[in-house]
């Protein structure tokens, strides 16, 4: 995983990660594109048009884990909007590499992890709280 693509890091949870893969897949397939209400709330977020959202039959964010310990693997959010070397949503091409990671870290936080841990056998704890970047680079 290139770090350059992280977008969000959370601390270790009792949810596998193939269990949070399949809840961010069916969030996106089942809420974010099957309803308008949370398609336009997506958009809005991303500042993108909906209907060029409906494009992207995946979710703009992928799951990882890295550095399992006792306690588990941090899991990240990473971004996954790449095909090759070209970007997937033309609204996105001439965002700097860093607003766009704002703008997936607000889809995250706001929009995607919420229906994630709803999606989740156990919300609370299944997916570790954020790990805020200063803490993370102490």
């Amino acid at each position: 995983m290139n770090q350059d693509e992280e977008v969000v890091r959370h601390a270790p949870g009792i949810a596998k990660v193939s269990e949070l893969k399949a809840a961010l897949s069916d969030a996106w397939k089942n809420e974010i594109l099957a309803k308008p209400t949370e398609l336009k709330k997506a958009a809005e977020v991303l500042g993108v048009d909906p209907n060029e959202l409906k494009s992207l039959i995946s979710p703009p964010l992928a799951i990882q884990s890295e550095r399992a310990g006792m306690t588990g693997g941090e899991v990240l959010i990473v971004m996954a909007i790449w095909a090759g070397n070209e970007i997937v949503l033309g609204a996105f091409k001439d965002l700097a590499k860093e607003q766009l990671k704002n703008r997936l870290k607000q889809l995250w936080s706001v929009v995607l992890e919420p229906l994630v841990r709803d999606l989740l056998e156990d919300r609370r704890y299944g997916l570790g709280p954020q790990i805020d970047e200063k803490k993370k680079n102490e």
